[in-house]
């Protein structure tokens, strides 16, 4: 029985375009002790079919389409589902570095001692890239922003201030499951919630200060579609852990008022800063326009990793 050194997990649900983008690079990086884990949530728009034709070819190696309970449930299916020594997390509609991915595998192996990983990476600007598409203003070309958790990362190491930090970048060894545990499936900011866990607890957190990921923006991202829960869910956060980097909206206050007091402030607020009506209602992007988006994100990533050498910190335990 051949080793698995590591397990790429997607978890996905309804996200059949945005998918396939992702799986292609994937599959083509995929190494001959690596495997693909996916997770859906029993999708109705082909996801099944797709995933199985997939498996029927050898693509992938492990699926489940069942209905489950969000992210938190399929993170979790898949990370006990995993047979590599590590778990690489890769989202359902994001672009990614696997030559940076590569070094941070290599770095883990090495390293045993090592629990869990993070890496920098690129936030596109836009709320929805989709918005530019066909558009005189879209030119494709549009800088993402860098990340700057490794500054947050020093603090952790040198002080012990726990922070949040992007899940694109995880990599996770499975042995070290019950140190820091698996996802709390009561979160919709699931990511955020369990990187700051990691970093409050035991767990022996390593960084690569290289980008390996882009995140894509799209209509059916998590942070579109319940921004008022993830509102409430770094409310929360911010009181249990309130010296983290976790954005503090400075109005705790807010989400605990009644309704009948919520509403007219919210009205009064819209009108001293309305919200940029971001997507036309009439306007729908196509499965090329993802694609053609994709391809930027992922030139973008690649040119942005090939100009720097990134560098690995960790602790090293005393023996």
């Amino acid at each position: 029985m051949k080793t698995i050194n590591m397990s790429y997990v997607i978890t996905t649900y309804n996200k059949l375009p945005y998918l396939k983008n992702v799986l292609s690079p994937l599959i083509e990086n995929v190494k001959e002790d690596e495997e693909i884990v996916i997770t859906d949530g029993a999708s109705t728009d082909g996801t099944r079919e797709y995933l199985q034709k997939l498996f029927t070819g050898g693509k992938i190696h492990q699926y489940v389409s069942e209905k489950d309970y969000g992210e938190a449930h399929g993170w979790n299916k898949a990370w006990l589902m995993a047979k590599g020594t590590l778990i690489k997390i890769i989202t359902d509609d994001d672009a990614f570095y696997y030559p940076g991915i590569e070094k941070c595998k290599e770095f883990m192996l090495q390293h045993p001692e090592v629990d869990a990983m993070g890496t920098d990476g690129l936030f596109a600007k836009s709320v929805h890239e989709s918005s530019f598409i066909g558009s005189k203003s879209y030119s494709g070309e549009h800088s993402s922003k860098i990340s700057d958790y490794s500054a947050h990362y020093i603090k952790w190491k040198n002080e012990g201030i726990p922070f949040s930090f992007c899940n694109l970048g995880w990599m996770l060894r499975r042995s070290s499951i019950p140190v820091f545990g698996l996802c709390d499936p009561t979160y919709t900011r699931v990511d955020a919630e369990f990187a700051i866990r990691l970093a409050h607890g035991k767990a022996n957190l390593a960084w690569y200060t290289g980008k390996t990921w882009s995140r894509i923006l799209n209509p059916g991202s998590n942070s579109i579609l319940f921004d008022e829960k993830i509102q409430l869910d770094n409310e929360k956060m911010n009181m249990i852990y309130p010296h983290s980097n976790l954005e503090d909206s400075n109005k705790k206050w807010y989400h605990f008022l009644p309704k009948s007091i919520k509403t007219p402030l919210k009205k009064i607020k819209n009108k001293i800063s309305p919200k940029k009506v971001i997507i036309p209602s009439n306007y729908k992007p196509t499965d090329k326009d993802w694609e053609n988006i994709f391809k930027l994100r992922v030139a973008e990533i690649a040119r942005v990793a090939s100009k720097e050498i990134g560098k690995f910190y960790y602790k090293e335990k005393v023996k």
